[in-house]
């Protein structure tokens, strides 16, 4: 959820917030979650979301996928652009601090078919890559196998009951050979945790400020940060978080 081109002016959401603010944000947090998780030691693959409302606006109409208006940044070229770019950059980041990186594509609510587009690109861009694998960037739920533990990820928009029927019902074969299962979502621009049926919902947070709209609805104050999750063949042993260092 970082919704890279958000548009938020000092006089109506108490912060100005930009696509360099926002970028700004991302770097940061990301070499921070980086540090905290090298404390552990290097990680044998790193699974990134990337999506689930990377982009602000869906097209040049400057709305989200079901035509909501946003206050945004720049054009929707620009925007794109510029959030594809930050995706690489984020990537290149990751790459000499572990054996693989896994892009996990998250088609979300704002940026239905541009994120789907911008992951296509990357895709294209780490064909001949041996340590990077973007995974299929038109699905709008993946299901993974690591070790002993099946993953589903997703942006969030259905209902828990739901997300846990699907994964019991997707990939029956992983769910038999498999103890831990965890789904990791977002949406909601807050964090929770939900554990039933043998099945941990886990919902991060968002590095999102405020716009007008949320700022008018009271929908403020959330930690915002970067977070992710140290799995290891025996299970989860760490949540991870990664605050930005302007919290408005």
């Amino acid at each position: 959820d970082l919704h890279y081109g958000k548009a938020g002016w000092l006089y109506t959401t108490g912060k100005e917030q930009n696509r360099e603010k926002t970028r700004a944000d991302l770097i940061e947090t990301t070499e921070k979650l980086i540090d905290n998780t090298l404390r552990f030691g290097m990680p044998d693959t790193i699974f990134v979301g990337v999506g689930g409302d990377w982009v602000h606006i869906d097209g040049s109409h400057g709305s989200t996928a079901a035509g909501t208006p946003q206050d945004h940044d720049g054009s929707f070229f620009q925007i794109w652009t510029g959030a594809y770019q930050l995706a690489v950059e984020q990537v290149e980041m990751y790459r000499p601090v572990c054996k693989k990186v896994v892009i996990v594509p998250v088609r979300g609510n704002h940026d239905r078919d541009a994120v789907a587009h911008l992951l296509f690109s990357m895709q294209e861009r780490y064909r001949e890559v041996d340590d990077v694998e973007i995974l299929n960037p038109f699905a709008y739920h993946h299901f993974l196998q690591w070790e002993n533990h099946y993953l589903m990820v997703t942006h969030g928009e259905i209902p828990y009951a739901r997300m846990r029927q699907l994964m019991a019902a997707e990939h029956k074969e992983i769910w038999g050979a498999t103890e831990h299962r965890t789904i990791f979502t977002g949406h909601l621009h807050s964090q929770a945790q939900d554990e039933n049926f043998g099945i941990t919902i886990e919902r991060f947070s968002s590095l999102a400020s405020a716009d007008n709209w949320h700022r008018k609805m009271g929908y403020v104050h959330n930690v915002r940060a970067l977070q992710g999750l140290l799995l290891t063949p025996d299970g989860t042993i760490a949540k991870l978080t990664a605050r930005a260092s302007n919290q408005r």
